[in-house]
């Protein structure tokens, strides 16, 4: 019986770390993903405005 309640214990300990790594990595996980998402706006605004120059000069 001591030995199951140990073994439970273990387990529980286990989990507890397992979560805590998993929410370390959605963490990482969300700063990538907000630093493409930055990234990616930046280049369609780069992209709109060099395109806009390349228009409105022609005229």
């Amino acid at each position: 019986m001591e030995a199951d309640k140990q073994s439970v214990h273990a387990l529980e300990d286990k989990l507890a770390a397992m979560e805590c790594h998993l929410r370390d990595i959605r963490t990482d996980v969300s700063w990538i993903l907000t630093a493409v998402r930055d990234e990616l706006e930046a280049i369609r605004q780069r992209d709109f405005w060099q395109e806009y120059r390349e228009i409105y000069q022609q005229e």
